[in-house]
């Protein structure tokens, strides 16, 4: 366990510096090859595999924001190393604190959203939405807020969705399925396995111009059961 710490430390100062270089000389393959690398290489050194159903549902080409359940901080290299987008992060401002890797993913687009400040976070979501149109960005987001304690899907926090809501793009609900597995909250041991990211096709948004965040979340919500009762029944007995 010591030693997958300290590999991991080792890997992500290293990408982390060269996903800074590629923000900072505005080279949007090298920050992309950093982030996916340092990922890849922390899911390896592991043992931990990644394969994803329903891919066409998250095309590469288009502004789109993915949410997922959080069981496992495996999630996050999960979602950044297998799925074929320019995936971004919408997370908690106390993760800015972290001085190498806040520093890469603030420069690269992600972004640190501080909820006790709403008027700031509002004009933080609008240039979000701004920007993921005009480049074409995936936001990744877990609406529960932080990691499940026992596996199961927490109740969901509304704003979450207002970024999909702003930029009226496409909201495409995903089940991860085995992070918890591998490495839940709170045990110190990593058990090598695979992760599967189940995707469903988008949510409909629609051009309703007062669309209500717990409205749009109840569905979502419902599509994650939906997918995981499913994976839940496929999933080798034994």
């Amino acid at each position: 366990m010591g030693l997958f710490h300290a590999a991991m430390a080792v890997i992500t100062i290293k990408m982390s510096a060269l996903a800074f270089v590629g923000s900072v000389i505005r080279s949007p393959a090298l920050f992309e090859w950093a982030q996916r690398g340092w990922a890849g290489l922390c899911l390896r050194a592991a043992g931990v595999r990644v394969r994803v159903t329903g891919v066409e549902h998250a095309p590469p080409d288009r502004a789109q924001v993915i949410v997922a359940n959080h069981a496992s901080f495996f999630d996050v290299w999960a979602l950044i190393h297998a799925l074929p987008v320019k995936g971004r992060f919408v997370a908690k401002v106390e993760l800015a604190r972290v001085p190498v890797m806040a520093r890469a993913m603030g420069s690269g687009g992600h972004l640190f959203v501080d909820r006790k400040r709403p008027v700031r976070a509002r004009r933080q979501i609008q240039d979000a939405a701004r920007d993921m149109r005009e480049r074409k960005l995936t936001y990744l987001l877990f609406p529960e807020g932080t990691r499940s304690h026992d596996g199961e899907v927490g109740r969901f926090k509304f704003g979450a969705f207002a970024l999909a809501i702003e930029a009226r793009v496409p909201l495409v609900p995903a089940y991860i399925q085995g992070g918890f597995e591998v490495w839940p909250r709170g045990r110190g041991s990593i058990r090598p396995r695979e992760i599967v990211i189940h995707l469903a096709p988008p949510v409909p948004l629609g051009g309703a111009e007062n669309l209500k965040r717990s409205e749009v979340a109840a569905t979502v919500r419902r599509t994650m059961l939906a997918l995981r009762e499913k994976a839940t029944d496929q999933a080798p007995r034994g």
